[in-house]
């Protein structure tokens, strides 16, 4: 299990997406320099089913489902940087999940922004339901030792963001993304980051029980992860579609 405590300040991360954040990609992150890399979300009830299996002929420590299907691919490049971003609707079912891999991951990430797995109740239908998503993070939060983070998008108005990403860091999380999107809004749409920027202002700093921001959105450039945090004071940027593209955007010298 990882004992190394993250460092969310001016940390660039790679965000959690679907079919694509694969272990190859998490790797050459790493690689060009990122500090944190999150799987694609993985849903609690097939996670929780898996087995354990150590790959020698990739070095790879694999998670396998009965069809002897990979569900989750990891490695010691990644050890002390991946967080595995999890997609659930139960706490019980949350925890009894992220036990099995404790042994290979950095942090968990609960999904609370994807609109993609709504009629199942998780994702982006969890900022509708906030009792439930409040258990869920403090479940995570009692029992395991790792630490515990969550990614939401914003809501239709100021208030309800504000209101949302406050309820998430009461519960202990070591650090909040926010996507800078509306939950019905593609990347078609032009990041919020000003939206963004009032949340973040109308939150409690860290110093006054609040934790770091993470600012997801329109990180297409290598110089977006000092602009984002310049512009909306967040602590730290993450790239999705900028280092899907090339993700050598992680380097402090520049795309290659």
């Amino acid at each position: 299990m990882s004992q190394e405590r993250l460092e969310y300040r001016n940390a660039k991360i790679l965000a959690p997406m679907a079919k694509v954040g694969t272990y190859t990609l998490r790797g050459l992150s790493i690689m060009y320099g990122a500090d944190m890399v999150y799987t694609e979300e993985i849903l609690d009830k097939e996670l929780m089913h898996t087995t354990r299996l150590e790959n020698e002929r990739l070095g790879s420590v694999d998670y396998v489902d009965s069809n002897s299907r990979v569900l989750f691919r990891t490695g010691e490049v990644e050890r002390h940087r991946v967080v595995l971003q999890l997609g659930s609707c139960d706490p019980v079912s949350a925890l009894r999940a992220v036990e099995r891999v404790l042994l290979d991951i950095a942090a968990i990430d609960l999904n609370m922004g994807s609109p993609l797995n709504h009629r199942e109740g998780m994702g982006a239908t969890l900022l509708k339901k906030p009792e439930l998503f409040e258990d869920i993070l403090k479940t995570l939060h009692r029992n395991l030792p790792l630490p515990v983070t969550c990614k939401i998008r914003l809501l239709e108005d100021l208030p309800s963001s504000v209101e949302a990403a406050r309820r998430a860091q009461s519960c202990g999380v070591s650090a909040l993304a926010i996507h800078a999107r509306k939950v019905a809004q593609r990347s078609s749409t032009p990041a919020h980051w000003d939206l963004m920027r009032e949340v973040i202002s109308s939150l409690p700093s860290a110093d006054a029980g609040g934790c770091p921001i993470i600012g997801n959105g329109d990180i297409l450039d290598p110089s977006d992860f000092f602009l984002i945090q310049e512009y909306t004071g967040c602590a730290a940027g993450m790239a999705a579609r900028g280092a899907m593209w090339n993700p050598s955007i992680f380097r402090d010298e520049g795309f290659l």
